[in-house]
């Protein structure tokens, strides 16, 4: 299962990449169209790589495509642990993250799909621009625009699900992707303004339920395992089935 799962990432991030490069230990992403993006710029490492190999190669790729930005994905925690110290000196920040599988059976079955609408590619990325802009208040319509409308690139092989606030806008949201019966909930965003209402649990359960119903027999998020996120998820069903870590320098 875990493997099938980090090959769908390793797969996914191939999809959202105009170009892709073979580092020691991985693969190197990079799209010129969304250089803002760190998901769609970094360096995924999927077996045991030397850490100042990873530093140096990052400065190289990624630095020399212009990149004012380094992100380096560690797909295990084994992985995690060569690359951090070298990492960590050359002035990177860990995220921890948590692979959650989805256990329908823990799942509670009070929060059904009421409210839960699809929304097609346009309006969610100018949804979360709008959640960019509300995030991230310094940068500027550049980084903003990058950032929501790189949807674009896995909206034909996503779903995008919505809650709409009283006045019709988009309150929260999430994607579904689904591939070789693995679903994939990923970009789960609830509006500052609109939180507190229960819209992310709703909006979560739906997607994991959806993709059920399409065969897949793997439903799984990531999750940071050092924000309150993964409470939340846990409460609706999902455990712990693997951990990853994102080094990042800006």
């Amino acid at each position: 299962m875990q493997t099938a799962i980090d090959a769908w990432r390793l797969e996914l991030s191939h999809r959202k990449a105009e170009r892709v490069l073979p580092v020691t230990g991985g693969w190197a992403f990079l799209n010129d169209t969304y250089r803002h993006s760190h998901d769609h710029n970094k360096i995924l490492l999927s077996s045991a790589s030397d850490g100042v190999q990873a530093v140096a190669e990052a400065d190289h790729v990624l630095g020399g495509a212009g990149l004012s930005f380094r992100l380096v994905e560690a797909q295990t925690q084994a992985i995690a642990a060569v690359v951090r110290p070298a990492l960590s000196a050359a002035g990177y920040e860990c995220d921890n993250e948590l692979v959650m599988r989805w256990d329908a059976a823990r799942a509670p079955t009070s929060s059904g799909q009421r409210g839960v609408v699809e929304i097609d590619v346009s309006e969610r990325c100018s949804a979360a621009t709008e959640d960019w802009r509300q995030e991230l208040p310094n940068e500027g319509e550049a980084v903003w625009g990058q950032l929501g409308e790189r949807a674009r690139t896995v909206a034909d092989f996503a779903t995008f699900f919505a809650v709409r606030a009283a006045d019709g806008s988009v309150a929260s949201r999430a994607d579904l992707y689904l591939h070789d019966g693995i679903g994939h909930i990923e970009d789960v965003m609830t509006r500052v303004d609109q939180r507190g209402q229960g819209f992310a649990s709703t909006i979560v359960l739906t997607a994991a339920r959806r993709a059920v119903e399409s065969a897949a027999s793997v439903v799984f998020l990531v999750a940071s395992a050092d924000d309150w996120p993964q409470q939340l998820y846990r409460r609706l069903g999902f455990d712990t089935v693997g951990a990853s870590a994102s080094f990042t320098r800006t």
